[in-house]
């Protein structure tokens, strides 16, 4: 799924986005998205499944929507984190329904940055976490580090889905799960009765499909043009004008990082990308033009 080139766009059409998300698109797309989590595509109609979509389906929306709305400079570069590690797109989603994307969020377990990862995960997959060093805050550094650990885990149970499920769980809780339920299918583990696993880690893989098929959803809302030129509930058209505006420029010119190095100053970025100050500033929602080594910036494309 090319989750960032579309749907950055609806950030700038966010007060319009709700008044036409209720109305499914595609379903062959949603099949697209089990498979590529290794799940049985008939899980599409399971319905544990369908009663949380249709439960919790608009607080999931309004969820993506903030990240969106609030990181989505993270989502270029944890994009770009994930494009070599050959894991499934639809482990973006992971992290949104984690963190919303941010650096700062941090749990009353110890889990902290974008991939919500605990201390001793972290380290163990070359993170430094150390005093006032710690690289899971780094969205590139923590990125790599989850994709590292969730191939390790998918490595080890054969299965996207069950390196979801340990991701959440454990890998000890997982493979006792398995074991009691003699099977590592998807909606035998997932079996609300016989409880195999913890509601929460239940629901953990049913926000990320759900999350995943509202962002295609989303995509392909943009990439029509259905809710900014067909919605009859939308009626300012100036903001229907300046929403195009800005969707078909991030849609068309796209989106990249770069670092920050000592002595660079904003300057001689914009001309080394031949972008302006402005444009910089106002991708990375920069209040002055200061700049810290180390940082990873988004930059426009030309």
């Amino acid at each position: 799924m090319k989750f960032f080139k579309l749907i950055l766009s609806i950030f700038f059409a966010h007060n319009i986005a709700f008044a036409y998300f209720n109305e499914h698109i595609d379903y062959a797309k949603d099949i697209n998205i089990l498979k590529n989590l290794d799940i049985d595509p008939h899980y599409i109609k399971d319905p544990d499944f369908l009663k949380l979509k249709e439960k919790q389906g608009i607080e999931y929306k309004k969820h993506l929507m903030r990240a969106i709305k609030e990181q989505y400079a993270n989502i270029v570069l944890v994009q770009e984190a994930l494009k070599d590690e050959e894991i499934p797109d639809e482990m973006l989603y992971l992290a949104v329904v984690e963190s919303g994307l941010r650096n700062k969020a941090t749990s009353r377990q110890g889990a902290a940055g974008v991939w919500q990862l605990i201390p001793r995960t972290a380290k163990t997959m070359g993170l430094k976490v150390q005093g006032n060093i710690d690289e899971r805050r780094d969205p590139v550094a923590s990125t790599k580090a989850a994709a590292k650990y969730l191939k390790m885990l998918n490595e080890k149970f054969g299965k996207w889905y069950l390196a979801i499920l340990a991701y959440n769980c454990g890998e000890g809780a997982l493979r006792r799960a398995i074991t009691r339920a003699g099977s590592d299918d998807l909606r035998v583990l997932l079996n609300a009765q016989k409880r195999y696993l913890s509601k929460e880690t239940r629901n953990f893989v049913r926000k990320i499909i759900i999350t995943a098929q509202i962002a295609e959803d989303l995509n392909q809302v943009v990439s029509s043009g259905y809710g900014l030129f067909n919605n009859p509930n939308i009626s300012n058209d100036a903001l229907k004008n300046e929403a195009i505006k800005n969707a078909t420029h991030l849609a068309l010119k796209g989106l990249r990082s770069y670092k920050v190095r000592k002595g660079d100053t904003l300057m001689d970025i914009s001309r080394k990308f031949r972008t302006s100050i402005k444009a910089l500033m106002i991708a990375n929602d920069m209040q002055n033009t200061s700049l810290t080594t180390g940082v990873n910036l988004v930059i426009p494309k030309k």
